[in-house]
């Protein structure tokens, strides 16, 4: 019987069309990096591309017919077994062990093929080799674990703030340095925790950073503790960048220089301190050496006015009176000079300072009602006697309550209240008067320094000097237009 010509032609098309397509198969198969294979349902490799070599070190021969599954790190099994063969495609990633012992990042996708019933048939895969991207991973989750460990453990405050001054991300020294948990610092933003008079210069830092003018930068700022005292830090901030150059948050480094700050101010004190000593030596030198060549004279000269005024009893003018006041004045400007003399020894003895008090009382009382004033004692009769020098401590009180009556109007009060508090006596005079202005307390102990019209600026310097050659302190607290109050610890 005869074949067909068109049977023939037929045949060897459809013979022909397969052999292309088993050849295009096979080179694909046999040119691509990654490996390509088919399995059965159970796990058995029907077939496996030769860039297994390349990868794995394997020849197809040694996988064919094998479960491959077994070469699969034991620790990755698991996902591998959980994997449903039933669905149409997947994405695995597992860890394939190489001929020569060591493992290999795999990530392989699954396509089933199923036949015209719907059973599965078997199991296509395709492969790749991610190990370098797995190091690269593992490179970057190290990288991140130790930049959170650096984070979270700095001996110093760091923080991760956004373009708005909000915390992203904040560690436990900062939260220790100002008293706040991450939370509530996450929850707060930066004009929140910062003093005001600082929060300008820091908000115009970052705009510096933002716009590119600078890459960096450090400043001194007070933070506010939770509790609301102030927090001394030096602050260092940068900006990040993503690869295209486009902002995306400030680091931010908080050191706590608050005990520096201290020390600093402290150092402050004691270079005004010493100058302020130095200047009173001066002084006490200058009155040492010419008090008494001045006193002679005017002395004298006191004398002498004193005797006219006595023989010329008819004075129209009044000018003696005013003579002999304005000697007095000297004189008293004249004790004054030598009372800041570091020579000028003082002589203590036991005595109660409540008994210089009352002794002072009926003269000083008496130029309070002359002035419209009023005086109101609170003393601690139970205070201990203290090794005083009366005449210094009168010169004390004098100099601070007369102070205090020139600084009121008709109608002022001026209390002095006396305590003991551990094995010290405390005194405190105050007044209803006008206060002194801010501006001018830290100059108020200066020699010379006065806020008032005729005054020479010696007698809070004195009585500065006064209470601390007897090992004491004294302390003045006074706001504009509400009065006065002078503390001294003896």
């Amino acid at each position: 019987m005869e074949t067909n010509p068109m049977d023939r032609f037929s045949h060897t098309n459809i013979e022909k069309r397969l052999y292309e397509i088993e050849e295009l198969f096979r080179l694909i198969t046999e040119n691509t990096y990654d490996v390509i294979s088919y399995y059965t349902p159970d796990g058995l490799c029907k077939y496996i591309s030769p860039a297994v070599h390349t990868l794995l070190g394997y020849e197809t021969s040694e996988l064919i017919g094998t479960r491959t599954f077994d070469c699969v790190h034991p620790d990755d099994r698991k996902a591998l077994q959980a994997y449903d063969v039933n669905k149409e495609s997947g994405l695995l990633i597992f860890r394939f062990r190489h001929k020569h012992g060591n493992y290999v990042w795999f990530e392989s996708s699954f396509k089933s093929i199923k036949n015209e019933e719907g059973d599965l048939q078997y199991i296509i895969s395709i492969g790749r080799d991610i190990t370098k991207r797995k190091e690269a991973e593992e490179e970057l989750r190290q990288s991140e674990e130790r930049f959170r460990r650096s984070f979270d453990h700095a001996p110093i405050g760091m923080a991760i703030v956004d373009l708005n001054g909000k915390c992203l991300k904040v560690n436990r020294t900062l939260c220790s340095i100002i008293g706040y948990s991450k939370q509530e610092l996450l929850e707060l933003g930066l004009k929140d925790i910062t003093h005001p008079d600082d929060l300008e210069t820091d908000l115009n830092s970052m705009d510096r950073l933002k716009n590119r003018i600078a890459c960096h930068y450090f400043l001194e700022k007070r933070y506010i503790h939770k509790q609301g005292s102030i927090v001394w830090a030096l602050l260092g901030v940068s900006l990040v960048h993503n690869e295209a150059g486009k902002p995306l948050y400030f680091i931010s480094q908080i050191e706590d220089i608050t005990d520096k700050k201290k020390l600093e101010q402290l150092r402050e004190q004691q270079n005004e301190l010493l100058d302020r000593t130095d200047k009173l030596s001066t002084i006490g030198q200058f009155a040492a050496s010419i008090a008494h060549e001045i006193r002679n004279p005017l002395t004298t000269i006191r004398g002498f006015i004193q005797l006219l005024s006595e023989k010329h009893t008819s004075d129209p003018q009044g000018y003696y009176p005013i003579i002999l006041d304005e000697l007095d004045r000297a004189n008293e400007i004249i004790s004054d000079f030598l009372a800041l003399s570091k020579n000028r020894t003082i002589e203590r003895k036991m005595c109660n300072l409540n008994d210089i008090i009352h002794t002072l009382y009926p003269i000083l009382s008496a130029e309070a009602n002359l002035q419209g004033h009023t005086m109101v004692l609170d003393l601690d009769e139970s205070i201990s006697d203290l090794l005083l020098d009366d005449k210094e401590i009168k010169q004390l009180l004098l100099n601070i309550i007369r102070n205090g009556m020139e600084a009121m109007d008709v109608s002022g009060t001026l209390t002095i209240v006396t305590r003991e508090n551990e094995s010290k006596v405390a005194l405190q005079i105050s007044d209803t008067g006008c206060g002194i202005p801010e501006a001018k307390m830290a100059q108020l102990f200066e020699p010379f320094y006065t806020t008032k019209e005729k005054g020479t600026g010696l007698g809070l310097a004195v009585c500065l000097t006064i209470v601390e050659k007897h090992g004491g302190t004294l302390t003045l607290q006074s706001e504009e237009n509400h009065g006065t109050v002078v503390l001294i610890t003896l």
